[in-house]
């Protein structure tokens, strides 16, 4: 994303990540350690990935975000992030805009409840 696309910041979705993906890159690095099958509540960590990703969005920087298989915890932040925009107006909507960028988005019951 940083080389390819020239993304500003990163939103590093892995709660076991211990620094940026490439560390050798001069992005700015945020990281909300979601969990794909957490048994906690996680409303409020993706309300923080959302927030982070629409505040670079809106500032005019390029932003990217991921987890570690870049379906489960990045598609529930996708998708929460159209429905904050007001691209779209439901989760299933929105789940399915995810999609047709990244077909392996697969939404989890535990990030879909949250």
């Amino acid at each position: 994303m940083v080389k390819n696309e020239v993304v500003e910041v990163i939103v590093d979705l892995r709660g076991e990540a211990t620094e940026c993906a490439d560390p050798t890159t001069k992005v700015e690095w945020i990281k909300v350690p979601l969990g794909d099958n957490a048994e906690g509540p996680q409303y409020e960590l993706f309300q923080q990935a959302i927030s982070h990703v629409i505040e670079a969005y809106k500032s005019g920087k390029k932003v990217g975000f991921h987890c570690g298989g870049g379906s489960g915890r990045t598609g529930a932040v996708a998708a929460g992030t159209l429905i904050t925009l007001g691209k779209a107006k439901t989760l299933d909507e929105a789940e399915a805009m995810a999609k047709s960028i990244r077909s392996k988005v697969n939404i989890k019951p535990p990030p879909r409840a949250a």
